[in-house]
């Protein structure tokens, strides 16, 4: 103990440099096993808007895009997000949707046609679980959404989130309206990054 006193009162500046040396050698090497320890899952999607209603498009850190259909009763099944093995309070994902109702009419034989209720973005927290599984994004009105991780269908007891249950929403993330679904420099991004992958893997048919 004296020993370490006497190297830090004769060298103070070089014990600091030493010291946060390893400081971020460990910050690296946490950051390192956060981005390694990380498991591919299949994603699926739900709402609780109601039969007359369907999420025509939703879009999950701007890449993934599925839809949900009129009834609510899940979209396909999509791959993949990667999840970390161990869960922590900072994870979320952004989340854009697009809300449609459909009109029916029955006028000259069974039809419909569907009118915009909203788009809308939001940032969402990916709630608690225990080891990566199926990724679950419920959709509720008013243009709110929550993220569930569960090996369990949404129409399963063990789901986290019960079908049916009105009060579910309550801890959903509200989105903020959007006019356009993606802003004119978003699209140019995306533009860029098709043709920088054109550019590195070649063209395609």
């Amino acid at each position: 103990m004296k020993t370490i006193v006497s190297i830090l009162w004769r060298h103070p500046i070089r014990c600091f440099v030493v010291l946060g040396g390893l400081f971020l050698l460990y910050k690296a090497m946490v950051n390192h096993s956060a981005t390694e320890d990380r498991s591919p899952v299949s994603m699926f999607s739900v709402h609780h808007l109601g039969e007359d209603y369907l999420i025509s498009r939703f879009y999950v850190n701007k890449s993934i895009m599925d839809s949900v259909g009129e009834g609510g009763g899940g979209g396909s099944r999509m791959c993949c997000v990667s999840l970390p093995d161990k869960w922590n309070p900072r994870l979320s994902a952004e989340v854009r949707w697009e809300v449609h109702k459909l009109i029916r009419s029955y006028d000259h034989g069974p039809s419909q046609t569907a009118e915009l209720v909203g788009m809308y973005k939001a940032q969402v927290p990916i709630e608690i679980y225990d080891k990566p599984s199926h990724f679950w994004v419920h959709f509720y009105s008013g243009g709110k959404v929550r993220i569930v991780v569960s090996p369990f269908s949404f129409d399963r007891e063990n789901h986290p989130i019960r079908w049916g249950d009105e009060q579910s929403s309550r801890f959903a993330s509200s989105g903020e309206n959007l006019q356009y679904f993606f802003t004119a420099d978003e699209l140019a991004e995306f533009d860029r990054k098709i043709e920088n992958d054109r550019k590195k893997y070649g063209g395609w048919r």
